[in-house]
């Protein structure tokens, strides 16, 4: 029973995604990600599947997997910077592929869609902070001169 809690499946010393959606309870959907997914999707009637066909609830639950995919990209960017700050040179393969394991992807199932959703996102999310980040960089250069002159 607690196996199922941990989303991610390891077999001869692999890990692999296994992360389901709970709507309340979990349904027959797999994100498709080492992470489970807890949120206000509405499902089919018989609770088991997400609803994407329906014109109205599919722009809901469409949103809001928009919406994971975002947060995924802001949990894995803080993952990776933590990770490139704290991690030393020894530790790097064995932790490194702790931290990223959860960040592979498989298909998810039933539907496909919901998986190709995640990794969209996860990666386009990324070219809008790529930019501020580097914007932010550049001021803190700029600062860091400033300062060393002016001392």
């Amino acid at each position: 029973m607690l196996k199922e809690l941990i989303p991610l499946k390891f077999h001869d010393g692999h890990i692999s995604p296994s992360g389901q959606i709970f709507i309340g309870l979990a349904t027959h959907q797999s994100t498709g990600i080492g992470m489970h997914v807890f949120t206000h999707l509405i499902p089919t009637i018989e609770r088991e599947n997400i609803d994407l066909q329906d014109p109205y609830i599919s722009i809901w639950n469409e949103q809001l997997l928009t919406s994971i995919g975002k947060i995924v990209r802001f949990i894995y960017d803080q993952t990776i910077l933590h990770a490139v700050n704290h991690i030393t040179q020894q530790q790097s393969y064995q932790l490194l592929n702790a931290v990223l394991s959860p960040y592979a992807f498989q298909t998810s199932a039933p539907n496909q869609d919901i998986g190709l959703n995640f990794i969209f996102h996860l990666f386009n999310f990324s070219k809008i902070f790529f930019l501020l980040k580097v914007v932010l960089l550049l001021m803190d250069f700029f600062r860091l001169i400033m300062i060393f002159l002016y001392q």
